[in-house]
């Protein structure tokens, strides 16, 4: 359940703001029957102008199947005016399920900025480790404890070291291609 949260901002800076977020010509639609496809979902919203793409959200128990909800971009100069008039169809029926249609306000892009910012800053109090981070601590800690207790027994040494994870470079390599282009 998503609640509207009221973030201490008067109502008239709240939309405003959220609206320099809004894509021109995408649409938000809710209640969509799990099966559904894109190509479904396009020739029923086609008829209001042409479609730039259409998205749906995957469900998170079952990926073959939509969680209920997604998004049309409208494409070209009467990219607005057909997400308009395809919010008139707001309350339409859709195989079998009753649609909710409107204009996408741009939350999601408000939110994933101001989460990128904070991420960037350093200031979302997150501690972003991965297990793969916590078992090498581990055996980095382990490792430095043989050093200090017993650095003349070199076997103990080297089979602490061998125990720490080290990095492949040849899948980090990929991982910041990946990232970085």
């Amino acid at each position: 359940m998503v609640e509207d949260v009221d973030d201490g901002e008067d109502e008239n800076s709240g939309s405003g703001d959220r609206n320099q977020f809004r894509q021109p010509g995408k649409i938000f639609i809710g209640n969509l029957p799990g099966w559904v496809k894109k190509q479904e979902v396009s020739e029923f919203f086609r008829q209001f102008g042409p479609i730039k793409s259409v998205i749906l959200i995957r469900g998170h128990n079952d990926v073959s199947r939509n969680a209920g909800f997604g998004f049309v971009i409208y494409k070209g100069e009467t990219a607005e005016n057909s997400a308009m008039k395809a919010v008139e169809f707001d309350g339409v029926e859709f195989h079998g399920k009753v649609l909710t249609v409107k204009l996408d306000d741009g939350k999601r892009w408000k939110e994933k900025r101001s989460e990128r910012e904070k991420w960037l800053s350093g200031n979302d109090e997150k501690e972003y480790r991965s297990s793969w981070h916590e078992e090498r601590d581990g055996s980095r800690k382990e490792f430095q404890k043989v050093l200090e207790t017993e650095p003349e027994n070199w076997q103990a040494v080297v089979r602490a070291f061998e125990r720490v994870n080290k990095v492949d470079h040849l899948n980090f390599s990929i991982f910041m291609y990946l990232i970085y282009g």
